[in-house]
């Protein structure tokens, strides 16, 4: 198991709850969640089918889309150890709706078709009680398996030019390698997903997950997620070869 909480008090300064995140990981049992603390669950995927009658879309009409629970962005899939790192840049968005509507941006390893482990950062943007919001930072987030139970965990305030990360050591859950991800996540807390918060859209740019040989790739040929809830779209996700870009797309 990965697990770690980096405090955001480090690289962001926002009127609302910004955590810098290391993973969190399917244990099963879920605990209350602690100050600083989230807990990200693996992918929630349905099946890839076209909405059915009665559902609600988002702006953009997909024909076929695969939807997930609770993740949307793009996952590269592999059916053997493939992933050592994936890194990314994105601007910390400024969510709207209701007080402590919460949402989170990160990049991982594993978590989707592998679900017994995950190693991901990345940071929790949360409604302040006053609905504002001060922060502007563009932060740029890697992970990096040093073996199946090791790896290291970096965040970069690229605005202010800090940075922290953490290393996990011979964790009890071994990652598979088989998955590459850059995701927006409706995580969970006290046991269940927080409301989801209208974040806008999400850029990650400079996408790129590195192979065993050294070499890397972009998101070009992942699944895209996106997020379905109660028969309703949340989310719009699209991706080429550098970049994977989400937006917020609830009907109203």
């Amino acid at each position: 198991m990965f697990a770690t909480a980096i405090l955001s008090q480090v690289l962001l300064a926002a009127t609302a709850l910004a955590v810098p995140t290391s993973s969190e990981r399917y244990s099963r049992r879920i605990e209350r969640r602690a100050s600083g603390w989230h807990f990200s669950k693996p992918s929630l995927r349905h099946e890839l089918l076209p909405l059915s009658e009665g559902e609600t879309k988002g702006p953009t009409d997909q024909a076929n889309v695969q939807y997930s629970g609770n993740w949307a962005g793009a996952v590269l899939l592999a059916d053997n150890a493939t992933y050592t790192a994936v890194t990314a840049s994105f601007t910390v968005p400024k969510p709207s709706g209701s007080s402590g509507a919460s949402a989170s941006a990160w990049v991982g390893i594993d978590g989707d078709t592998c679900s017994q482990a995950i190693l991901q950062t990345g940071v929790d943007f949360t409604v302040g009680k006053d609905g504002k919001e001060s922060y502007d930072a563009c932060v740029t987030v890697t992970v990096t398996a040093s073996s199946l139970t090791s790896g290291t965990a970096v965040i970069e305030n690229t605005t202010t030019g800090k940075k922290v990360s953490h290393t996990f050591n011979n964790q009890t859950q071994a990652l598979c390698e088989t998955n590459a991800e850059w995701i927006v996540e409706d995580f969970e807390s006290n046991g269940s997903q927080v409301d989801f918060a209208n974040f806008d859209k999400v850029t990650f740019t400079n996408a790129t997950a590195t192979l065993k040989d050294g070499s890397t790739v972009g998101p070009t040929g992942a699944d895209i997620l996106d997020i379905k809830m109660n028969n309703t779209i949340y989310t719009d996700c699209s991706a080429d070869d550098s970049s994977v870009t989400c937006s917020y797309s609830k009907s109203t």
